[in-house]
């Protein structure tokens, strides 16, 4: 795409047609009936009824009133344009009243105002309470399925799902902010890497893999409108019960079964969140498995789904949890301190002076400081550039999952399976460091050639260089590249975690994981110490406690 620093006044319907024209040109064999007949028909509109259609589709409602949709100055006669669209069947005009589906219903009733929502209520045949906030005019007037006493109309985007499975194809994703991406890279406010023809790959094998995983994507967007509208949760696990087993395999399945599970869990829902947790292995569901066993008395299969999490691992966090429980159910003593606990109340504490209270990392700083060192509030920021950098070329040459121009990186990056997918690339390109005088090298090559342009895990600030050069002065190779590693075997997860300060001089150089007297210490962050102990790294946690007498020497 090309850059440019100001934008057509028409210039979304510009990108829309471009998203329609890639998906025919790799996806035509995908598209059903539907989504053959929505193309067909928007091709045929006016000009005016395309940019109504697109000023819609890009906005998060799906209803509106015809007044909100009279403010696009590029558009002539919108209200020629609405009409022709929904002669086109695009849109509908509807009163909310009148729609079958519940959730519609309230997602139509939601797009009123309170002064609306209260002329409605004011035709109830029992009237309404005059100061009745919203959510309960919304509670009351769903009630009633009846449009014979209501006068209010709004415009409803009944095209929904047709648009969206376009782009889907193209995005591989139905994220908000999707077609967003094409203003930022018009802009120049993001550098995108600039894929080739030769690195693109379908979303999908085939059109019945493409209309599933699109399935399981819609699904998604369908619960996460159940908890914005405030479905009843009995209804909503209903609902999730009856959806089509195929979509079980996909990760944003997952994503579904692990929301939902904790949404039923809080509302108390707990043999209905276990049911829907046993649908995924994504982590925390097994630990949440275990939890909801244990509340019920079923200690049996609680215990043995703690061991089958350490047989077979999927986060640190789990693993620590379930070890956690079996100690704790061996020593048959429930007040058994958990590892996290215990290796963060072994840490020493420094007091700090009251000003710091609020930003107690600049207060150790400054602690360090007064004692001779420089140190510097790093946390992930330096690992993560370090890998970005390293790995650069392993992440964007022969890329396996890039569906389109806009793409920030490969969908398998942050898949649970990249290192199984990248293992040999990633080792080759680890080996052919001897020290950390040419990986150093290498870092700063790629750094400068590639500067600016997106990438998940460098951040491009002045300040990384310089402290990524402390890095490479006072580790070995080995150790980074231990570290490199397990990153790349899990980067989602093995890329947050890291001590929050590096400290060094001369002669030291270590990291400091600072914790409050209050604080938790999360299983990641507890993954990272004893790493580095393993590799005879220095690290160490230090407990901050802030008083008002103290002044800081």
């Amino acid at each position: 795409m090309a850059t440019s620093q100001t934008l057509p006044p028409t210039y979304y319907l510009d990108y829309f047609l471009y998203l329609i024209d890639f998906v025919k040109q790799r996806y035509e064999n995908f598209l059903d009936k539907p989504s053959q007949n929505f193309e067909k028909v928007f091709r045929a509109l006016s000009r005016n009824a395309q940019l109504m259609y697109v000023r819609i589709a890009n906005r998060t409602p799906i209803f509106f009133t015809v007044e909100s949709l009279l403010k696009y100055k590029e558009i002539d006669s919108p209200e020629d344009a609405i009409e022709e669209l929904c002669h086109y069947k695009l849109l509908d005009r509807v009163k909310p009243l009148s729609i079958s589906d519940e959730l519609t219903r309230v997602e139509a009733l939601s797009s009123l105002t309170k002064k609306q929502l209260g002329q409605l209520a004011a035709c109830l045949p029992g009237g309404f309470c005059q100061k009745a906030r919203k959510v309960d005019l919304i509670k009351l007037l769903n009630q009633y399925r009846n449009n014979s006493f209501s006068d209010v109309e709004l415009i409803w985007q009944i095209s929904e799902r047709e648009v969206a499975f376009w782009q889907f194809l193209f995005f591989g994703s139905l994220a908000k902010d999707n077609m967003a991406q094409f203003v930022i890279d018009a802009l120049g406010n993001a550098k995108f890497y600039r894929w080739q023809e030769k690195d693109f790959s379908p979303v999908a094998k085939s059109a019945q893999e493409a209309q599933d995983h699109f399935a399981a994507h819609w699904h998604y967007y369908i619960f996460k409108k159940h908890l914005r509208y405030g479905s009843e949760p009995c209804k909503v696990f209903a609902w999730f019960e009856q959806l089509p087993k195929p979509l079980f395999a996909f990760a944003i399945f997952g994503k579904l079964c692990l929301r939902l599970g904790k949404w039923l869990e809080k509302n108390q829902l707990l043999q209905e969140a276990l049911t829907v947790y046993r649908h995924t292995l994504q982590p925390p569901s097994r630990k949440q498995q275990v939890r909801i066993l244990s509340r019920q008395g079923n200690i049996s299969e609680a215990l043995a789904t703690c061991w089958h999490i350490v047989e077979h691992p999927n986060s640190v966090e789990e693993e620590i949890f379930a070890r956690d429980f079996l100690r704790r159910h061996m020593q048959k003593d429930n007040d058994v301190r958990n590892v996290l606990t215990d290796y963060l109340l072994k840490a020493p504490t420094v007091s700090l002076p009251q000003q710091y209270k609020t930003c107690v990392e600049q207060g150790v700083i400054e602690y360090y400081r007064a004692r001779g060192f420089q140190a510097a509030h790093t946390e992930n920021y330096i690992w993560r550039g370090i890998f970005g950098l390293v790995f650069w070329q392993v992440i964007y040459q022969n890329p396996l999952q890039v569906h389109h121009p806009l793409q920030r990186y490969p969908a398998e990056l942050f898949d649970e399976n990249f290192y199984l997918l990248r293992a040999q690339e990633i080792q080759e390109q680890l080996n052919r460091f001897e020290d950390t005088k040419d990986s150093w090298q290498y870092v700063q090559e790629i750094y400068y050639q590639y500067k600016g342009i997106a990438n998940p895990f460098v951040g491009w600030h002045p300040n990384f260089l310089p402290l990524a050069e402390v890095y490479f002065a006072s580790l070995q190779w080995k150790q980074i590249k231990a570290v490199l590693l397990q990153m790349a075997r899990c980067p989602k997860e093995n890329s947050c975690g890291f001590p929050d300060l590096t400290v060094w001089n001369e002669k030291e150089f270590f990291f400091v994981e600072i914790k409050s007297t209050t604080d938790q210490l999360s299983a990641q962050q507890y993954f990272w110490l004893e790493f580095f102990a393993q590799l005879q790294v220095p690290s160490q946690i230090l407990r901050v406690h802030c008083t008002e007498s103290l002044r800081l020497q």
